[in-house]
């Protein structure tokens, strides 16, 4: 039987569609071949009102075109796959060879116009079809695909604008899977950074530049992603004319903006970061600048910040952001005029612009070393944004101690108070604990060295090869151990209990078990002592008399005993002292202790000898 189909552009013959053979089981199965024939040049492509055509083409055929007026003869001469790449196909356009471009990947071609390969498809069996879809548009056609930005960063380089060398960094191309919101899909983005150095007036200058396109897989709002950009950052709309004369809008953030008091640091550095979509694209570039300041200039930025920061001591009110906190300066302004005459902004012209509001309390670092950092929007409604940052004190009456144990870096201090009590850590210990974690397995998970089997009356079977080799045999609502031998130094025990097992008659792919593992490991745990600050600014131990009654630790004032208690120059544990008298005075003593420490030692418990 033949049949004759066209899908598309593409024509099948199907040989056979319906030929019955008998299996090994003395069953008829039916097989159906087919061969591919062609593909019609004269429809095999389309184009929009921007001048984008879409083609589809197959090995070894050829199509006439003539994009932008410039004639185009385009010839696919190789369909295959480069591991790990993925698929690749070579182009000849014009007599010129693009070789091994991907999915997704775009190239300016020597006239000026732009190829980009959307998909690549290969059926490497009898009467597959391998063909490839792309479009070929000319350079003012705003295409979606942005393929001039897209190739820039998908094989970007060391490039020279306006007398500025931008030596590249590092670059990377990948896909992944994202989760937003209930949508699952793919995202293809493109990275590449360059670092630059240039002459600003007598002096010199660094920068970093950092260019990123995101393409999400229809379904993703590009603008929806953006949004999430923006939930954490001070930004502010702000409009660009490109290079074809249209406005386009972007979101420009600054991390530099928040009052930090004084800084007289000789080398200063700056941050933006500026994003905007374009359909299904998400553009962002990272920029960093900076230099060394002359003398001149950082007196004049010190005299500036002195005067700022007195005016914040008498009264701490909140900086309103302006443009200047959101400049963008020469050279990185070229370079997202020139990347947004590439590839457009489609943030709406009306698109709200926030008014920020921000200010850092207390202005003076405080003893806890912690500031928080407000801003707020009066424009939009955006959520209020706090930030809390840490800072070294710069006053302490009483112990500077690290807040963080084995902290290596200098100023990163807290100030503990004369004479208050408090838990320092000095090293770490091992100690066993116990954890707990619930678990679903399917019959068809791949995971390497596990294999589970359940059978149609309910037992379960599980092999998990780091587990000694063992096989283990279950049904709902046991509770198996399992073999630690040669774990002994992650594991003391571990075992599960079977919460569900569940056969699928009709599926059994989807078969499963619901475990809940128990296990007791040993992890590491604070070392830690009880210590207090002495008037002399030194972090010193509790004083303990141990069960030693007959030896005295001498003391000048409470805090320095684990008991609290000093009298008559000598650490005491009165809440020992009580617990051998007899009933009267231990009834007294009790009462007394009750009142004197304004409650926190209960009588009933000290009566009964379970507080100290």
């Amino acid at each position: 039987k033949i049949a004759l189909i066209v899908q598309g552009n593409t024509v099948l013959d199907l040989i056979n569609a319906v030929n019955y053979i008998t299996n090994n089981n003395n069953q008829l199965e039916m097989k159906v071949g087919f061969r591919y024939v062609g593909t019609s040049n004269i429809s095999a492509c389309s184009k929009d009102s921007k001048g984008v055509n879409t083609c589809t083409l197959g090995l070894n055929e050829e199509i006439n075109l003539n994009v932008g007026g410039i004639n185009e003869t385009i010839k696919i001469t190789y369909l295959g796959s480069d591991p790990p790449r993925g698929n690749v196909v070579n182009f000849k356009i014009n007599g010129i060879d693009y070789p091994a471009l991907l999915e997704r990947e775009s190239k300016s071609l020597d006239d000026g116009n732009f190829l980009y390969v959307k998909d690549i498809l290969i059926q490497n069996y009898v009467g597959g079809i391998s063909q490839v879809v792309f479009t070929l548009s000319p350079p003012d056609s705003k295409s979606l695909s942005c393929p001039t930005l897209v190739n820039q960063i998908s094989s970007p380089s060391d490039f020279e604008d306006n007398g500025i060398n931008y030596s590249l960094g590092w670059w990377t191309n990948h896909t992944y899977e994202m989760n937003f919101g209930e949508k699952v899909g793919n995202v293809t983005e493109y990275v590449a950074s360059w670092s630059l150095r240039y002459q600003e007036g007598e002096n010199y200058r660094y920068g970093y530049l950092g260019k990123v396109v995101s393409i999400f897989d229809e379904g993703f709002k590009a603008s929806e992603v953006m949004d999430e950009y923006l939930q954490n950052g001070l930004c502010q709309v702000s409009g660009i004319s490109n290079n074809n004369g249209l406005n386009s809008e972007i979101y420009l953030c600054n991390w530099n903006v928040y009052n930090k008091g004084v800084d007289i640091d000789q080398y200063s550095w700056e941050s933006r970061e500026i994003l905007w979509t374009h359909g299904n694209i998400l553009v962002r570039f990272s920029i960093g600048f900076g230099g060394y300041l002359s003398d001149d200039q950082l007196s004049k930025i010190v005299e500036k910040e002195t005067n700022n920061f007195l005016n914040s001591l008498s009264d701490n009110q909140g900086k309103y952001l302006g443009w200047e906190d959101f400049g963008l300066d020469y050279p990185f302004s070229n370079q997202v005029f020139d990347s947004l005459s590439l590839c457009s902004s489609d943030i709406p012209e009306d698109t709200c612009n926030p008014l920020w509001q921000c200010l850092t309390e207390p202005v003076v670092c405080p003893e806890y070393g912690y500031q928080t950092q407000s801003c707020k929007d009066y424009s939009c409604g955006n959520p209020e944004l706090k930030n809390q940052i840490s800072c070294n004190p710069g006053l302490c009456s009483g112990c500077l101690v690290p807040k963080w144990f084995e902290s290596d870096s200098i100023g990163n201090n807290r100030c503990i108070p004369y004479g208050f009590r408090f838990e320092s850590q000095i090293g770490w210990n091992s100690q066993l604990q116990k954890g707990e974690e619930s678990v679903d397995l399917t019959v068809n998970d791949n995971e390497k060295g596990v294999e589970l089997s359940i059978s149609p009356n309910g037992r379960a079977t599980l092999y998990v090869e780091d587990w000694n080799n063992q096989m283990y045999k279950f049904k709902e609502g046991d509770t198996v151990e399992v073999n630690v031998t040669g774990w002994e130094d992650k594991f003391a025990s571990l075992s599960f209990f079977v919460e569900k097992v569940f056969y699928d008659a009709e599926d059994y792919n989807n078969s499963y078990i619901r475990l809940k593992f128990n296990y007791i490991y040993l992890g590491r745990v604070a070392d830690v002592m009880n210590a207090y600050c002495d008037i002399d600014g030194n972090v010193k131990p509790q004083k303990n008399m141990g069960n030693n009654d007959s030896f005295q630790i001498k003391c000048q004032n409470n805090y320095e005993c684990v008991s609290n208690q000093c009298s008559n120059g000598v650490c005491i544990d009165l809440g020992t002292q009580i617990e051998t008298q007899s009933n009267f005075f231990k009834s007294l003593g009790c009462r007394i202790l009750n009142v004197i420490s304004f409650g926190s030692v209960d009588y009933d418990q000290c009566l009964s000898g379970s507080s100290n």
